[in-house]
């Protein structure tokens, strides 16, 4: 069974797509079977970054022809063991996806025959962004380090956490409206944390208590820092992983550091993947090491490292990296 792989931002300009597109070519080079899908409905342009041309099936032709079978929209690319489903950028009204449609999208990515398989989400958190995030519970959040980065990344991995939760107790009616009620009343105007809300949920519903730590404790999304150069950008990650803990009672795992690449916007300009072209710069040396930690993940979906192994260390790793 592939292991999916969701990445996803708060804001643009971050550097998902080109990161999700040198991840895909790094693993397939290491001979990984990988499916790279776009899935930024209403803005993908994954393609463009593969270097392909933007005339196959897709995700916009499966939304509208209920007779096309999945399958037709799998395609292969110029890279060995790496396949592409391209997105919707042919059509008007896709991101306006109808859910029973956008069930089916996520039910046939599940049993595709592959390695990997790397959703490049859309930025922000519209609801069909974050129901694609929560196709896997170990989705990588991709930021810089810049503030409104890191803030909008965080409204991200709430609101998709809050869905999550809300849809892991869909067998309790009365539970979810309580949390609906709860979210409106206590959130928005008492300042509580979703963490301290899940507590007063557990004790007014105890015989629902388990099931929320149990949700809880199966949610592990991993942390990727882009555009990172030194301690102070570092800094700005730590920041938002205490944030995450003490407001949603998460722990992330970091996925790694990478530089600022300079090269980047001429290249997506040549519609020519980085890692292909120049597969020695400090970018690309680090986005493989993403790459092995992934093939080498230890215990997944729980955690990228072994247990002795503290992902920040391994961040200031990355950083003496590229700064050596």
């Amino acid at each position: 069974m592939a292991k999916i792989i969701p990445v996803a931002s708060g804001k643009g300009g971050v550097g998902k797509t080109f990161f999700v597109t040198n991840l895909s070519i790094l693993l397939a080079q290491k001979g990984q079977r990988v499916v790279a899908v776009d899935l930024d409905l209403g803005g993908s342009n994954l393609h463009t970054m593969l270097g392909i041309k933007n005339d196959l099936y897709g995700i916009g032709h499966y939304i509208y022809d209920k007779t096309l079978p999945f399958d037709k929209i799998i395609h292969r690319t110029e890279f060995d063991n790496l396949k592409f489903i391209p997105g919707d950028a042919l059509f008007v009204g896709a991101a306006n996806i109808p859910y029973f449609r956008k069930k089916k999208i996520l039910s046939e990515i599940s049993k595709i025959d592959a390695d990997w398989v790397i959703l490049d989400l859309g930025s922000g958190s519209t609801l069909n962004t974050i129901d694609f995030f929560l196709a896997s519970n170990c989705g990588i959040l991709v930021t810089t380090p810049e503030l409104t980065a890191v803030l909008n990344l965080y409204s991200f991995l709430k609101n998709s956490f809050y869905r999550y939760i809300f849809n892991g107790l869909k067998k309790n009616a009365e539970v979810r409206d309580r949390l609906v009620e709860a979210v409106k009343t206590r959130l928005e105007k008492e300042n509580t944390t979703f963490c301290e809300l899940l507590k007063i949920i557990k004790k007014d519903f105890p015989e629902e208590e388990k099931r929320i730590d149990d949700l809880v404790n199966n949610f592990f999304p991993k942390l990727l820092l882009n555009m990172g150069n030194n301690e102070r950008d570092i800094a700005f990650g730590e920041n938002l992983r205490k944030i995450i803990k003490k407001n949603m009672g998460l722990e992330v795992e970091y996925l790694g550091l990478l530089p600022e690449e300079h090269q980047a916007r001429r290249y997506v300009i040549a519609r020519k993947p980085l890692s292909v072209v120049e597969n020695e710069g400090k970018w690309v040396e680090g986005c493989s090491k993403i790459a092995d930690r992934l093939l080498e993940f230890h215990d997944y979906p729980v955690t990228i490292f072994e247990d002795d192994v503290d992902s920040l260390d391994v961040v200031y790793d990355d950083m003496r990296f590229v700064i050596e």
